[in-house]
């Protein structure tokens, strides 16, 4: 990974930290409502959920790269997943 990706994927996660979300705002609605167990475990669904993302997003990248110079892998993808889009 270039230094320029990782400087631009860091400023992302960084901006995404700091930046009050909706699950901040719905541990806000359940404290309020429910108490600080229902704080606690919509908290941990928030941490999880966020590790899931950023799992993904870095094997995202990776894929990118992979992507990029594998025709073959990437037309078999398209092939893949073409029909997940026509769903009703």
């Amino acid at each position: 990974m270039t230094l320029e990706i990782w400087m631009m994927f860091s400023m992302a996660a960084f901006f995404n930290i700091f930046n009050p979300e909706p699950a901040i705002i719905f541990a806000i609605s359940n404290g309020i409502n429910f108490g600080l167990k229902a704080v606690i475990v919509s908290a941990i669904g928030n941490v999880l959920g966020l590790l899931i993302l950023s799992t993904v997003s870095m094997f995202g990248l990776g894929l990118i790269l992979i992507l990029q110079t594998s025709t073959v892998i990437f037309t078999s993808l398209k092939i893949l997943f073409t029909p997940s889009l026509f769903k009703e």
